[in-house]
């Protein structure tokens, strides 16, 4: 028979519970898993986990995040076509820092990709010297 006082449920995943901050209120938190050196407990199992606020991302695409997206977007179009021998050119990186070949490729690759030129959209943001703005290239 096991111990109640030794009973221990590893929770993975988002749950709701009370705001200790804020009489009344809720709020999400993520249990997870993740090596030990991010681990801020470990379950029962001493298995290494990690409990934060759950957090929702905004999307932001300005003009240096949608550069490297596509740049990341290209180097990953570039590892499913490369040849073996052409993967293997990142190893010394993959060895230098201890990291996956790939993860040492599409560093390589991204770091050589020229961002594409262009001009971005800026919905009449922009202000001229004159007071014009870009919306009357819209007409």
């Amino acid at each position: 028979m096991v111990d109640p006082r030794k009973l221990c449920f590893d929770i993975l995943g988002k749950l709701i519970i009370p705001d200790p901050d804020n009489e009344g209120e809720t709020k999400a938190v993520v249990y997870q898993g993740t090596s030990a050196q991010f681990a801020n407990y470990t379950a029962g199992n001493k298995r290494p986990r990690m409990v934060r606020e759950y957090v929702i991302q905004t999307p932001s695409n300005t003009p240096d995040q949608v550069t490297q997206r596509e740049k990341m977007r290209i180097a990953v179009a570039m590892w499913q076509t490369a040849t073996p021998e052409e993967k293997e050119e990142a190893r010394p990186i993959a060895i230098e820092k201890n990291i996956p070949l790939y993860h040492a490729f599409l560093s390589l690759q991204i770091k050589q990709i020229e961002p594409v030129l262009g001009t971005i959209w800026d919905a009449g943001a922009t202000v001229w010297i004159d007071g014009s703005t870009t919306t009357i290239w819209d007409i």
